[in-house]
């Protein structure tokens, strides 16, 4: 292989390379949490939106979670419920 053979294959491979390439200059982000808080419980509210975009089980997420704060939890439709009062930063502390 000539050099000029080598330089026309590595143009054509850079042309296929930016034409086929998408550019993305986003990082990675978490939605903020969203908690409510009833009584001496917690609710994380978009629960199941993190288990989603973490691409995670929500068992598993839940159990992970639960284990942290060391108090019960359990999964109410799209958000999970724990007992105790629990900060928005604690969520956002672990979940990151």
């Amino acid at each position: 292989m000539t050099k000029s053979d080598y330089e026309k294959l590595l143009k054509r491979i850079e042309k296929n390379l930016v034409k086929n390439s998408k550019v993305t200059d986003s990082r990675f982000e978490l939605p903020p949490v969203d908690v409510m808080w009833e009584g001496q419980k917690t609710y994380l509210r978009n629960f199941l939106e993190y288990s989603k975009i973490m691409r995670r089980d929500p068992a598993k997420l839940l159990q992970y979670l639960s284990k942290e704060f060391a108090v019960p939890a359990e999964r109410v439709g799209d958000s999970a419920m724990f007992i105790g009062k629990r900060d928005p930063d604690d969520f956002t502390r672990l979940l990151k």
